[in-house]
């Protein structure tokens, strides 16, 4: 299970890093012009820009960066709640032999009064 969360956490770097990517890394290179045949989109030079103007591609990049957050802090919680699980699992197994507040030492399950 341990594993499982490392692997949870680890991965996490993935939307992060697509995330950043949506929010820093913004190129709109489109020519408008008057005549319609000549107006175009070049995929090559543009970079994370689906139309035309600029705000709308900020407003589409923006959400894409809440949604690849949100994701990667998804990730990044669940990876944390199956450690902390681990954690506690493994506490209890290794608590076998423990004295109560009231000085009765419990030995796997049974009460013995010293």
């Amino acid at each position: 299970m341990t594993m499982l969360g490392i692997l949870f956490i680890l991965s996490s770097v993935v939307p992060f890093y697509l995330g950043f990517d949506k929010l820093l890394n913004y190129s709109n290179n489109y020519n408008s012009s008057l005549d319609a045949s000549t107006s175009y989109l070049t995929a090559v030079e543009s970079v994370n820009a689906y139309v035309g103007g600029d705000a709308y591609n900020y407003i589409i990049n923006a959400n894409y960066f809440t949604g690849y957050m949100v994701l990667g802090l998804a990730l990044i919680l669940i990876g944390g709640i199956i450690l902390i699980c681990n954690q506690i699992k493994q506490s209890k197994n290794n608590n076998h032999n423990h004295y109560t507040p009231e000085g009765t030492r419990i030995i796997e399950g049974r009460s013995i009064q010293e």
